[in-house]
């Protein structure tokens, strides 16, 4: 079976239930909880932190890892430019303890994203580790096509079909494209410098940060093959070149075991998965790669 990264739990607040009092007579804020409970408890189109009347409250001091397992998630929680163990928040934080790489993009010095032990970003325990990729020997011979490679063209669509009245959430889309050209080729692995950024999204700051991107819009692609140019088998976009490992926390978005055949005729490929979140969102993902010669 395909595996992708699973998304993490999507939405963590507590449901709140009010009475009685109208929005005119309302603001954000006025009551406990209200600036962290997913609602517009005025209904001014502003939810929690984003309206300015909770600008004061406690619950809106962000800072990277005020919450649980932010120091290792691969996000930049307080918006810094730092990510997790690279910002003075997490300092204290466990997820940091230890020989901490300096140039991690996470520096929680575990296998993944997450310090689960699996392979993903998002610590999903039905995503172990490819055997495949920590037992089997560098194969650096060049299968037929693979040295041909050259460019490529990245679409991620990933649609979010929420239940209706949850929190206020609607069904919403997301969508992140990127360009590359080749840096190298190792066996059946090609890497590539370009682009990677967030071209457009209706879902208004609830799904638009799950797939990692920078807000510079550049990133490294790495593409696994499978027989020569048949199948796409792996893909990751990740920070910085050459700091792709196989199943660790360099792998910023992968998506893997994948198999998805090339056409040969214009060297492009289409992937799709849907699966259901633990709050019963459904998230259908496509993924479109054309390569250039």
């Amino acid at each position: 079976m395909p595996r992708t990264p699973s998304l993490p739990s999507l939405i963590t607040v507590p449901l709140l239930i009010f009475f009685g009092a109208c929005a005119g007579d309302r603001f954000e804020g006025d009551e406990p909880g209200e600036c962290r409970d997913g609602a517009d408890n005025d209904r001014d189109g502003l939810f929690d932190c984003d309206d300015d009347a909770c600008a004061s409250s406690p619950d809106c001091a962000v800072a990277e890892g005020d919450e649980s397992g932010e120091c290792r998630d691969g996000a930049d929680n307080d918006l810094d430019g730092l990510f997790d163990c690279e910002d003075p928040g997490c300092t204290a934080s466990p997820d940091c303890d230890g020989d901490i790489d300096p140039t991690d993009d996470t520096g929680d010095g575990g296998g993944d994203d997450t310090g689960d032990g699996g392979g993903d970003d998002t610590g999903d325990p039905k995503d172990t580790s490819d055997p495949k990729d920590t037992t089997e020997p560098e194969d650096t011979s060049v299968p037929e096509g693979v040295g041909d490679i050259l460019t490529a063209t990245v679409r991620l669509n990933m649609e979010f079909d929420v239940i209706d009245g949850v929190f206020g959430l609607v069904d919403c889309v997301d969508v992140y494209e990127g360009t590359a050209s080749r840096l190298s080729v190792s066996g059946s692995t090609v890497q590539m410098s370009g682009t990677w950024v967030q071209t457009s999204t209706t879902c208004e700051g609830h799904y638009d940060t799950l797939v990692w991107h920078t807000s510079a819009g550049t990133g490294f692609h790495t593409f696994i093959f499978k027989d020569g140019v048949k199948f796409l088998d792996k893909w990751v976009v990740h920070r910085d070149e050459g700091d792709y490992v196989a199943n660790t926390l360099k792998n910023k978005w992968p998506m893997w075991d994948m198999a998805s055949p090339i056409n040969t005729s214009d060297l492009s490929t289409e992937y799709t998965e849907s699966f259901t979140d633990s709050d019963g969102t459904t998230v259908n993902m496509t993924l479109n790669v054309s390569f250039g010669g």
